[in-house]
């Protein structure tokens, strides 16, 4: 499927040069989906994207290939920090020739104006739920909590815990889409849902705990 998934909205032939994906696609899909010995690729993660980052990228991206063949960027990050969004326009809009950028957020809709004109946004099958949300909805408060325990743990080998907190955007927002037909009974759940969505991007806020307190309040009853 995730091959087939950029096959719908990539040219392979004619990279763009930036392009905003939504996280819940996956990075391993675009992996597969520019596989080829020529590409020279850095894949990258991180929590807020600083104007020290920016600088760096600048810096690395103005380099030649070792390969010979394209360079190509993915970034993994929660969110752009407004000075490094400001700082990365000029990049954006003319990388050095061979350069593509491939970024990875929750909420790519969230992006500036500025920054979302450079690119290409890519979304996920708009109103899809994963089978993991399905079960997660279907299951006892007991199983919620073992499944966020063991979700967690899936992403200890990570350098940071962007790629935790991004997954968690994403699933949050599934939540919200199960619960929005019936958004007018369980208005209080939605808030607490959207909340917890935007905690989710601190650094200081647990991941664990906003979790788990949404295994414990998320209705079963007439939502699936």
């Amino acid at each position: 499927m995730a091959k087939n998934f950029f096959d719908q909205h990539i040219v392979r032939s004619s990279l763009g040069h930036l392009y905003f994906i939504q996280d819940s696609i996956g990075v391993p899909e675009l992996l597969t989906f520019l596989e080829d010995e020529t590409h020279e690729i850095i894949n990258e993660q991180y929590e807020t994207f600083t104007i020290a980052h920016s600088r760096e990228l600048k810096e690395r991206q103005s380099q030649k290939s070792f390969s010979g063949g394209k360079r190509i960027f993915i970034l993994s990050l929660l969110t752009f920090g407004h000075e490094a969004a400001q700082a990365l326009l000029k990049v954006f809009e003319e990388p050095s020739e061979g350069v593509h950028f491939f970024v990875y957020l929750p909420e790519p809709e969230k992006l500036p104006d500025t920054l979302k004109s450079r690119g290409q946004s890519i979304f996920g099958i708009q109103g899809s739920i994963s089978e993991e949300c399905t079960l997660f909805v279907a299951n006892t408060i007991k199983e919620r909590l073992v499944y966020i325990q063991k979700k967690i743990a899936s992403f200890e080998d990570t350098e940071t815990s962007a790629p935790l907190r991004a997954w968690a955007v994403s699933f949050v927002k599934e939540l919200e889409v199960v619960l929005h037909p019936h958004m007018q009974k369980y208005a209080n759940t939605m808030t607490i849902l959207e909340e917890a969505r935007g905690y989710l991007h601190d650094r200081s806020a647990s991941v664990k705990l906003l979790l788990e307190h949404i295994a414990l309040i998320y209705p079963k009853k007439d939502v699936l």
